[in-house]
């Protein structure tokens, strides 16, 4: 877990992580320009979780390129189930990228449910 965008985007770079929570106010900068790095190179999910709930923040996030947006409070059951979402959606946007057909091993590889999932959370230190 990181606690600052600099610590996220240095342990983003070091892990590759399969998927991104992210908390918009960190203390070091805003969460929204942690978005607009890793964007420039990588299409990992970014799941955003937040307190802001002004629908402008909302639409910013979304299109710098955040694939969801949570607004707090939350259910651990939401989350999770976003969190899935991001990950099916992203699994099968790569598999359809890189399969010549359906029905292949190669298919049934990716679609798989069965992957263990490398998880990046950002989020300001509770006091």
């Amino acid at each position: 877990m990181a606690h600052t965008c600099t610590m996220g985007l240095t342990l983003f770079a070091s892990h590759n992580p399969d998927l991104v929570i992210l908390d918009l106010g960190l203390p070091d900068r805003d969460g929204l320009e942690f978005i607009r790095t890793v964007r420039q190179k990588y299409m990992t999910p970014i799941v955003v979780l937040s307190a802001r709930t002004d629908e402008m923040d909302k639409i910013e996030a979304l299109d710098l390129g955040a694939n969801d947006y949570i607004t707090k409070p939350f259910s651990t059951g939401e989350l999770l189930a976003r969190v899935r979402a991001a990950l099916r959606l992203n699994r099968y946007s790569a598999c359809a990228a890189a399969m010549p057909r359906q029905g292949s091993s190669a298919h049934r590889e990716c679609a798989s449910t069965m992957t263990a999932v490398r998880c990046l959370w950002t989020s300001r230190r509770s006091s």
